[in-house]
């Protein structure tokens, strides 16, 4: 699981690298987000194709409960409606999501998972509003998502907030 954590911020950091041109300004995103399934703080690398209202993202993400291990990677596409800086943002994940209970008889009450021991996919729909800042950009929304292994539906929420270039 490191090992496709690594890979993804090795490939958003090569990204940066070779966009930092004046035609390629603002397409690239960087951030932070918390949230969607459980509380996962992931790292996102975000591509705005030009002149178009849709996207890519991939993400990497891990929690930090005490008693419970969590780590989610994956990647979605985007669709954004609205002009200039406001959107309303529609989306589709897919996410590898591995949960581990390290303790079942002590809970820390920082987060709350519907699931406490999985190695899975995990398919979501995302809606929320976004934003462009000068050279941010921050998000907000809700998730549907569904954890193949447990063949249920769960609702979330997200947010977050980076850097473009």
């Amino acid at each position: 699981m490191l090992r496709i954590i690594l890979i993804i911020v090795f490939w958003g950091c090569i990204s940066v690298t070779f966009a930092q041109s004046s035609k390629n300004a603002d397409h690239h995103a960087l951030g932070l987000e918390a949230g969607k399934l459980g509380l996962v703080f992931h790292i996102i690398y975000d591509y705005r194709f030009k002149k178009l209202n849709w996207g890519l993202r991939a993400n990497a993400g891990k929690n930090f409960e005490k008693y419970l291990e969590v780590y989610q990677a994956g990647a979605g596409a985007y669709y954004l409606l609205g002009k200039k800086n406001d959107h309303l943002e529609t989306g589709l994940d897919l996410n590898y999501f591995y949960a581990d209970e390290i303790s079942d008889d002590q809970r820390s009450g920082l987060t709350i998972f519907p699931v406490r021991n999985a190695n899975t996919l995990f398919t979501s729909g995302n809606l929320g509003y976004r934003h462009y800042g000068a050279r941010t950009v921050f998000r907000i929304g809700v998730s549907k998502g569904y954890i193949h292994s447990v063949q249920n539906f769960y609702t979330g929420a997200y947010i977050s907030f980076g850097f473009t270039f």
